[in-house]
């Protein structure tokens, strides 16, 4: 049996650049989305990201959460409104509460559909 991969696929979309992820995720691999999406949108003119994690299994310690909240706030400041799509299990506020509290203007979704409305607000 192979092992699963993560993925990435980018999207356009008319008001916000849209980076959806599936598969098993590490600290590291969170960091390597927060790039790619900053650089996405930099050349690409967009000030808005939406990440939707729904398809990914992670498992991180309350210390890692924060790491990767002051890393997402570091790497996203530039943007006006970044929305993240975290499944409710894996959910816990953590990091994002790290990235606003770093200045970052993110907001957690556990639907896409209301993170897709605020994100192009």
């Amino acid at each position: 049996m192979l092992p699963m991969l993560f993925s990435i696929s980018v999207d356009h979309g008319p008001k916000f650049l849209q980076i959806t992820c599936v598969g098993p995720a590490t600290v590291a691999d969170w960091f390597g989305i927060f790039g790619l999406a900053a650089a996405v949108a930099s050349r690409s003119g967009e000030t808005r990201i939406l990440i939707d994690m729904l398809g990914v299994d992670f498992e991180f310690s309350p210390e890692q959460r924060d790491e990767i909240g002051s890393h997402g706030a570091r790497v996203l400041s530039g943007f006006e409104r970044v929305a993240s799509v975290i499944p409710r299990a894996l959910y816990t506020g953590r990091a994002e509460d790290t990235a606003q509290r770093h200045g970052l203007e993110v907001q957690s979704f556990a639907d896409l559909e209301p993170a897709m409305k605020w994100v192009a607000e």
